[in-house]
């Protein structure tokens, strides 16, 4: 790759619309065009959005509910976000870019030397340093290029490496596949659009140290979404796990499904331990990671109209594990929406730790925000409670402050806090607040562990690695 020549470019233009507010607390914010792509970034404080006749970027601001406008130099772009920050591949330019959400300045550009047919881009809604990039088929030779992970901060590539279960090389098969990530890009998840009321075939990716293993199976749904504890959440109202039992070398299956929520759409909360059900109707309901138990009815998903398959009454689908489903079971987007970028982990943004619900609803020219206070609702649910919900910044620079405050729910306080494991140096305050200054000269990955005790004895724990450089 080579410098950008150009000056670096950048521009944030306010289109700030005045927030609508309705008698039931929904705040909706109009766009002022339709919106055709959704990206959610800054673990759930931004929508970013590509808009019909826009050139650039809008970013919805769910902390000043106030849009902005990252002006960009093509018509024609590739972008993904994540974290702070948004990557953009402009077509005519051929070039990349690294954006700041926060601010509307660019951080970064380069070029590359040749024409590459880069196909997607992808981030983690709460990881801004980190991206795959995703190569189409070479049209000379009908093989795919190399895929990437690139640090956006610097737009460093280094091809991906894939492999299958028990270690052997893996390669792309799909073309134009469908990709999603969780938080921090640890495990995502593809799939081959299917047509009509057909199931497809998926992948579910988990992070190595040099690229991703794939494990991929037939009969899954047309839109699966990696949450932030490590499970796949589908609209057949289960997760999808890896199965611990699974030998490559005497076939069976590389998953296996948890008991399902029949009849609803697995969407989870930003920063793991919550999940919404949406059923066909748009009803909203909480529940806790691993429980079919419901904690409590948020309401309904307004302008809810989303693609309704056409399903032959009494007909059945084969799930992954070979159990047999019916079409009263599946929840929204089951089948039918496969090929839609705005499935609906695209429409649906549910970030405990900020506080709200965001809408992005199917009329498409508008953004609703819904205020939701977890403490109250687990409060009123009468079961004790010790969680946390907050998701750490997983970069650092050595020799340069780094920290991170946590957020914990509790029905017993105060909560107290230690780290059984930690770097040396690094601290955490009596009110949560991770602090740490990575030593100047070395890089690497800290694994650390913080641990909260409620007034009651009851124990919570976080577990993360922070990469520094």
């Amino acid at each position: 790759m080579r410098l950008s020549p150009r000056a670096l470019f950048c521009a944030v233009v306010l289109v700030s619309a005045a927030p609508v507010r309705a008698a039931d607390e929904d705040v909706t914010t109009k766009l002022p065009a339709k919106c055709e792509e959704c990206q959610i970034a800054g673990a759930g404080r931004y929508l970013v959005m590509k808009l019909k006749g826009v050139r650039g970027l809008t970013v919805y601001d769910a902390a000043t509910q106030k849009l902005s406008t990252i002006e960009l130099s093509d018509d024609e772009f590739l972008y993904a976000a994540g974290g702070d920050a948004a990557f953009v591949y402009l077509k005519e330019s051929n070039e990349l870019q690294t954006w700041r959400l926060s601010t509307g300045k660019m951080v970064k550009a380069k070029g590359f030397a040749d024409k590459p047919n880069v196909q997607a881009l992808l981030m983690g809604h709460s990881r801004g340093d980190l991206a795959l990039l995703r190569m189409g088929r070479n049209p000379a030779t009908g093989t795919f290029g190399s895929d990437s992970l690139v640090d956006t901060t610097e737009i460093k590539l280094a091809t991906t490496k894939y492999q299958a279960p028990g270690g052997a090389v893996a390669g792309r098969n799909w073309d134009q596949a469908q990709l999603r990530a969780n938080g921090d890009m640890s495990r995502l998840v593809e799939w081959m659009p299917g047509t009509g009321a057909a199931l497809t075939t998926a992948a579910v990716l988990s992070r190595t140290d040099t690229g991703y293993q794939i494990a991929s199976t037939y009969n899954m749904p047309n839109s699966l979404i990696p949450g932030d504890d490590g499970r796949v959440y589908t609209p057949f109202g289960n997760t999808v796990e890896s199965n611990p039992d699974y030998n490559p070398n005497f076939g069976g299956i590389p998953f296996k499904m948890s008991p399902a929520i029949k009849g609803k759409a697995l969407v989870p909360a930003i920063g793991g331990q919550f999940v919404l059900g949406v059923t066909r109707e748009g009803g909203l309901t909480l529940y806790a990671v691993r429980s079919t138990d419901a904690i409590a009815p948020l309401g309904d998903f307004p302008g809810w109209d989303p693609v309704k398959p056409d399903v032959r009454p009494g007909a059945s689908f084969i799930g992954p594990d070979n159990t047999a489903i019916r079409p009263e079971d599946l929840g929204p987007g089951a089948v039918g929406e496969g090929k839609n970028p705005l499935t609906l982990d695209r429409r649906l943004c549910f970030a405990p730790a900020q506080d709200h619900i965001v809408f992005l609803p199917y009329s498409n020219d508008k953004v609703v925000q819904r205020k939701f206070d977890l403490k109250a609702t687990l409060d009123a649910g009468g079961e004790d409670y010790l969680m946390v919900v907050s998701v750490p910044a997983l970069r650092g620079k050595a020799g340069t402050a780094w920290d991170y405050q946590l957020k914990t729910v509790a029905k017993n306080g105060p909560v107290k806090y230690d780290l059984p494991k930690a770097p040396e140096g690094m601290t955490v305050s009596a009110d949560g607040k991770i602090t740490w200054t990575p030593p100047k000269g070395i890089i690497g990955r800290a694994p650390v562990e913080v641990r909260g005790t409620d007034a009651k004895g009851k124990i919570v724990r976080q577990t993360f690695e922070v990469t520094f450089d």
